[in-house]
């Protein structure tokens, strides 16, 4: 993986996504990619729209939602999506995100929820252990389990985790795929001692 200098700022987000759509959107798996420019930004520096709502009981109604009103960053041929959404300062540095993989469903049973992935970024309501600074939500149930994240994650780095990981994409488009990283430590020292998520931070993939 490509470091990444701490250039987590608005102009360096929308970069990313820009890249992002250069490079995936002729992927075998993938429908269709957006991305934001400057002009797209809205009121108090936001990236993308909250649908941290979505849970078990109107998971179907909310994936219909998103895919009519084109509220994803990715589409894929089987309809699942990305989603986006990311928060800036009065300094546009990043101070907040969240990233799902929500997988398209016409049911709620519990074999299609537990595919969801929610990886989330949050300095206000941050709590050692219960909710890490960066932490990943597996299923879109209330009280689903929270693993911390050893750093900030970028777009591109979750794009790739599901492409690879979910769709199991081992095509030339992943295989040169540039992921950006923030290399900014954000576990606490007691959970560096614990249970955590950690990627690669040394080598281009």
């Amino acid at each position: 993986m490509k470091k990444k200098n701490n250039k987590n700022d608005l102009s360096g987000m929308i970069k990313e996504l820009i890249i992002i759509y250069q490079q995936i959107s002729k992927d075998k798996n993938i429908m269709n990619v957006q991305y934001y420019n400057e002009n797209e930004i809205a009121n108090g520096f936001t990236l993308g729209k909250n649908l941290n709502k979505i849970n078990e009981n109107n998971y179907c109604e909310k994936i219909n939602q998103i895919i009519n009103d084109e509220e994803y960053q990715l589409i894929f041929i089987d309809l699942s999506v990305i989603t986006m959404y990311l928060i800036f300062d009065n300094n546009k540095k990043l101070v907040s995100s969240s990233f799902s993989f929500i997988p398209y469903s016409e049911s709620s049973k519990i074999e299609e929820l537990s595919r969801y992935i929610r990886i989330d970024y949050d300095e206000k309501n941050k709590i050692e252990f219960t909710h890490s600074l960066v932490h990943t939500h597996i299923g879109p149930c209330k009280n689903n389990i929270r693993i911390p994240v050893d750093h900030i994650v970028t777009p591109s780095e979750f794009v790739y985790i599901i492409l690879k990981y979910y769709y199991q994409d081992d095509s030339d488009i992943i295989k040169k795929f540039k992921v950006e990283q923030i290399d900014k430590e954000v576990l606490t020292t007691s959970e560096r001692e614990k249970l955590f998520i950690s990627f690669n931070k040394k080598k281009q993939i």
